[in-house]
C-alpha cells in the first residue's frame, strides 16, 4: 500500500517532535547552578582563562566556576561536564559525565607539556548513587590499587545483579567500553526493576 505524499510529509514532521523530546542528549547548552536553576545559554573559551557562559537573552558572560555551577552541557562538543570531588581531594572538580544512573561513570583528561610535547591521561571514576568516585581505570601507570583490585570493587559494586556480576567476572575484556556496556546494563537492569 503506497502513501499519499501529504500524508507520509505530514506524519514524518510529527514525529521529529517526539524524537528531539526522547533524544539522549539536550539540543540546547545549558548550565545548572548550585541553587537548582537551569539556564540556557552559550558558551565562550578565551584563548586564556576559564569556559563562560552567556543567558539566553544577557549579553554578559559570566565564568563557569564550581562555586556557582554544579552542571553544564555543550552541544558542540556533545558532553555534560559536572562538578564533584575526586577520591582524596577537597575540592570540586568539573569531570566529564559519561554514564549517567544507579552507577555513574566520569571522565577526567589531564593534559601535561614538556618541552618534548604533550601527553595527554584519561582516569575513569565511578560511583554507586551518591557514594565516593572510585578510580576504575587509567591510561597511565600509576593508578589507584592493580587491576585486580579495581575489577573486584566494580563487582562488588554491581553484586546486587547477581547474573550481570558473573558475566563481569568470567570476561577478560577490561576496557573502557567493556566497562560502559556493565554499566549501562547495570542502569537499565535497575530502572526496569530487574534488580532490587
Amino acid at each position: 500500500m503506497k502513501i499519499p505524499r501529504p500524508v507520509f510529509i505530514t506524519l514524518t514532521l510529527l514525529s521529529f517532535p517526539f524524537y528531539s523530546v526522547f533524544a539522549q542528549n539536550p539540543s540546547f547548552n545549558y548550565v545548572l547552578t548550585t541553587n537548582g536553576d537551569t539556564i540556557k545559554c552559550d558558551f565562550r573559551r578565551p584563548f586564556m582563562g576559564m569556559l563562560r557562559y552567556k543567558p539566553v537573552g544577557s549579553d554578559k558572560f559570566i565564568k563557569i566556576t564550581t562555586n556557582d555551577i554544579k552542571e553544564y552541557y555543550n552541544t558542540k562538543d556533545s558532553a555534560t561536564v559536572v562538578a564533584t570531588f575526586l577520591p582524596d581531594q577537597s575540592y570540586p572538580e568539573f569531570v566529564n559525565l559519561l554514564e549517567r544512573g544507579k552507577i555513574n561513570m566520569y571522565e577526567k583528561v589531564v593534559i601535561t607539556y614538556s618541552r618534548y610535547g604533550s601527553t595527554t591521561t584519561y582516569y575513569w571514576y565511578v560511583n554507586k548513587g551518591v557514594g565516593v568516585l572510585k578510580e576504575l581505570k587509567a591510561t597511565t601507570l600509576f593508578t589507584d590499587g592493580s587491576r585486580k583490585e579495581r575489577k573486584k570493587m566494580f563487582s562488588d559494586m554491581i553484586a546486587d545483579d547477581e547474573p550481570l556480576k558473573a558475566q563481569f567476572e568470567a570476561d577478560n575484556d577490561f576496557s573502557l567500553k567493556r566497562l560502559q556496556y556493565y554499566i549501562r546494563e547495570y542502569n537499565k537492569h535497575t530502572t526496569t526493576g530487574d534488580v532490587k
